[in-house]
C-alpha cells in the first residue's frame, strides 16, 4: 500500500467499516485473519469473543515515510456474525520502527478485501494540512470575531468551524476547519460515508475526492 500523502498535502488517511458477511464467506475471511498476527478478547458488546487480526506496512514514498496500519475484527453476536475493519495510514518520522514481528503488510488485506467482503459501506476521515509560507491560504480564516457577544467575559471569537454540504436533507460530507496560528497552518478534516468495494483503486478515489473537497476551500498564491 503506497499512498503519496504529501503530494495531497494529506497527512492523515482512515476508513473503517462494519459489516456482516454469510458463512460461505466466513471461513475465507478467517483463513486471511489467521495468516497474520492475531489475540482475542472479550465481546461486552454481543457473545463469546473478538478475534483481531492485525496488518501493518512502513513504506517510504516522494521521501517522506508513511505508517499504515489495518486491524480487522470478527465478533459473534446473537444476530449473526459481525466484523469491524479500519485502516490507517499516517506520514510519520524517518525513525518509525517496522510493525511487530508476525504482521503481514496491509496490502494483502487490502488485496483481498474486494473478492471477501464485497460491496461495504465505510465511514472516511482524512486530513491535510497547508502551509501558508508555502504560498497557500485558506477561503476561510480564523479567529472570526463574533458580533454578539456574552458579557465582559462571554466568548468574543471563533477559533474553528465545521462546514458540511446536504443534499436531499441529508449530509454528504462535514468539513473541519482550524488553523495552527504557531506554525501559520490551515487544517482541514473531512469526513464522509460511501459505499464501495475496497481495493486499491478505491482507496486513492476515496483520496482524491477529500482532496477535491478540501481544495475548494484554499487557494494557492505560489511560493516554494
Amino acid at each position: 500500500m503506497r499512498l503519496n500523502l504529501s503530494r495531497y498535502n494529506c497527512v492523515h488517511f482512515s476508513l473503517s467499516s462494519d459489516f456482516t458477511v454469510d458463512s460461505d464467506r466466513d471461513a475465507s475471511i478467517q483463513s486471511l485473519m489467521n495468516q497474520t498476527a492475531t489475540h482475542t478478547h472479550e465481546d461486552i458488546e454481543g457473545i463469546g469473543q473478538r478475534l483481531v487480526a492485525s496488518f501493518g506496512s512502513r513504506s517510504r514514498v516522494a521521501g517522506i515515510t508513511h505508517q499504515v496500519r489495518a486491524n480487522l475484527t470478527r465478533a459473534e453476536r446473537e444476530d449473526g456474525l459481525s466484523y469491524r475493519l479500519r485502516v490507517m495510514i499516517n506520514t510519520a518520522s524517518d525513525n518509525l520502527s517496522l510493525p511487530p514481528k508476525g504482521w503481514r503488510p496491509v496490502s494483502q488485506l487490502v488485496d483481498s478485501a474486494s473478492h471477501l467482503f464485497g460491496t461495504i459501506g465505510v465511514s472516511c476521515d482524512i486530513s491535510f494540512e497547508y502551509d501558508r509560507k508555502r504560498g497557500y491560504e485558506s477561503r476561510i480564516s480564523f479567529p472570526i470575531p463574533l458580533i454578539l457577544q456574552e458579557g465582559a467575559e462571554g466568548v468574543t471569537h471563533i477559533e474553528s468551524a465545521q462546514f458540511s454540504r446536504r443534499g436531499d436533507d441529508a449530509v454528504e460530507y462535514r468539513v473541519l476547519i482550524s488553523e495552527l496560528q504557531e506554525s501559520d497552518t490551515v487544517l482541514h478534516s473531512i469526513d464522509f460515508d460511501t459505499a464501495l468495494e475496497l481495493n486499491r483503486n478505491s482507496i486513492r478515489g476515496l483520496l482524491d475526492r477529500a482532496k477535491s473537497i478540501s481544495t475548494r476551500l484554499v487557494v494557492w498564491k505560489g511560493g516554494d
